[in-house]
């Protein structure tokens, strides 16, 4: 996802600790705007990533005024 250029990822960090399971946070611009993305508790690192991808098509349709 950082890789394949549909989002310009300033910055990511993934993490695994027990408490919060699989994690990522990453910043970005989504419609000319900032954007912060947090994930926790992701079963896997797959799920973690769709997660993040599906949050940022989301912010991506949606329609501001």
């Amino acid at each position: 996802m950082v890789r394949d250029g549909s989002y310009p990822i300033g910055i990511s960090k993934t993490g695994f600790i027990n408490e919060a399971g699989r994690c990522v946070v990453m910043e970005t611009r989504v419609n000319n705007r900032p954007a912060i993305i947090v994930i926790l508790g992701a079963n896997s690192s797959a799920t973690r990533w769709g997660d993040a991808k599906n949050i940022l098509n989301s912010l991506a349709t949606r329609r501001t005024v």
